[in-house]
C-alpha cells in the first residue's frame, strides 16, 4: 500500500480499523483526488453508518457530495442542494445521516432518515449576517440532532441548536454559555455524543485561553460548563470520550508553546486533569498552522494524528496503555 493511500486511510477511517481492501481504498483515493475541491478551505468529513464509511466533501463544481465506502466498493452522489454551498459537518447514526452546510452564508442542515436515499432540509439556524460556523454536530441516544456553532463579527459567542423531528426544524439557544463564559468564546470547539450525554470542548479566548468542558444529559436542556486548563495563545484542539468510562475524556491540543495530551477524569463531576504527553517541537502559529485529531478505541488505545508545521509533516502518536507510554512516527504524504 502506497504511503499516500495509507495517509488517506488514516484520515478517512478516523482511526477506526475496518475490513476494507487496498483496491477499494485506492479507488476511493482516486475518486476524491479527481473530484474534490483542493483549495485550502475545503474539508473532508467522515462518519460511519452501519458498516459503511461515509465521506462528505465539496466537489470542484461547488456541490456537496457524499461518498460511501463498503466491501463492495466506492459510490458517491451529490446532495440535492443548490446555491453557493460550503460544507460544514457530517454525522450519522444507523440510517440517519446529517450534513451541515452554509448556503449563501446562512447555516442549514440536510437530513436523511433512510441511509442517504432522500433528504430533508432544515429551517435556517443562523443568518449570513452572523457569520456562523459549525463547531460540533452529533446525534444523541434519543435520535435528537445536536448542533453547536459559533457566530463571528459582533457576536463572538457559543450557540446550541437541537432538532427532535429529524432535522426539519431546530430550537436555537444563542449564547448558551453566557453565564459561564467571557465575551469571546467557542473557538476550536467540537462535540461528542456518548454514554447518554453530549460533551463539548472549546476555548474561551477572553478568559486566559481557558479550555472548557461542557456536559449535557440527553434528557436535559441544561449544560454544565467546567473550566479545565489554559493554553498559550491560539491553537487547535480535538477530544474523545473513553467509550468504556463516561467520566474520562482525552484532549489533544497544539498551541503556540507546545503540543500536549490531557487526560481528564471525573469529567462529569469534579474534573481532575493530568498531562500524559507533551512535545515542544510541534507548535501552532498564525503563519504556520497545525492540526490535531485524537481518538480512543473501545479497547483503550489512544491515537493522535496531527500536522507539525515545523517539519511540514504529519505525525502519529499511539499509546496502548492509556497514555503511560507513547510510540511516535512520521507519516509522509505523497506518492
Amino acid at each position: 500500500m502506497r504511503k499516500s493511500i495509507l495517509a488517506l486511510t488514516i484520515l478517512l477511517l478516523g482511526f477506526t480499523l475496518l475490513p476494507i481492501g487496498a483496491v477499494t481504498i485506492d479507488q476511493s483515493y482516486a475518486t476524491l483526488e479527481t473530484n474534490a475541491a483542493t483549495d485550502r478551505t475545503s474539508r473532508v468529513h467522515v462518519a460511519q453508518s452501519y458498516e459503511d464509511l461515509l465521506v462528505a466533501y465539496q466537489t470542484d463544481q461547488g456541490k456537496i457530495a457524499l461518498g460511501r465506502l463498503t466491501d463492495d466498493g466506492w459510490q458517491s452522489s451529490t446532495l440535492p442542494l443548490s446555491g453557493t454551498l460550503q460544507l460544514q459537518g457530517l454525522t450519522a447514526d444507523r440510517n440517519m445521516i446529517v450534513v451541515a452546510y452554509l448556503m449563501g452564508g446562512d447555516l442549514y442542515t440536510a437530513t436523511s432518515t433512510d441511509n442517504g436515499g432522500r433528504w430533508q432540509t432544515s429551517n435556517r439556524l443562523a443568518a449570513r449576517s452572523e457569520t456562523p460556523s459549525i463547531q460540533g454536530l452529533a446525534i444523541d441516544s434519543n435520535r435528537t440532532i445536536q448542533v453547536i456553532f459559533h457566530r463571528h463579527d459582533r457576536y463572538w459567542d457559543q450557540n446550541w441548536a437541537y432538532s427532535t423531528n429529524d432535522g426539519r426544524t431546530y430550537t436555537v439557544r444563542n449564547a448558551f454559555t453566557r453565564s459561564t463564559d467571557s465575551s469571546s468564546t467557542g473557538y476550536a470547539g467540537s462535540m461528542v455524543a456518548a454514554h447518554g450525554r453530549l460533551y463539548t470542548v472549546y476555548r474561551d479566548n477572553n478568559n486566559g485561553m481557558m479550555i472548557k468542558l461542557g456536559v449535557l444529559e440527553d434528557t436535559s436542556r441544561d449544560w454544565r460548563i467546567l473550566p479545565l486548563s489554559r493554553i498559550k495563545g491560539h491553537g487547535m484542539m480535538s477530544f474523545s470520550v473513553d467509550p468504556r468510562d463516561q467520566n474520562t475524556v482525552y484532549i489533544g491540543s497544539i498551541d503556540e508553546e507546545k503540543l500536549e495530551i490531557l487526560k481528564v477524569t471525573g469529567a462529569t463531576t469534579t474534573p481532575r486533569i493530568q498531562t500524559i504527553y507533551e512535545q515542544r517541537t510541534a507548535v501552532h502559529k498564525q503563519t504556520l498552522q497545525a492540526s490535531m485529531h485524537l481518538d480512543i478505541s473501545i479497547t483503550g488505545e489512544i491515537i493522535a494524528f496531527y500536522f507539525n508545521p515545523a517539519k511540514s509533516m504529519y505525525e502519529v502518536l499511539l499509546s496502548i496503555d492509556e497514555g503511560t507510554s507513547w510510540h511516535k512516527a512520521d507519516l509522509e504524504v505523497g506518492r
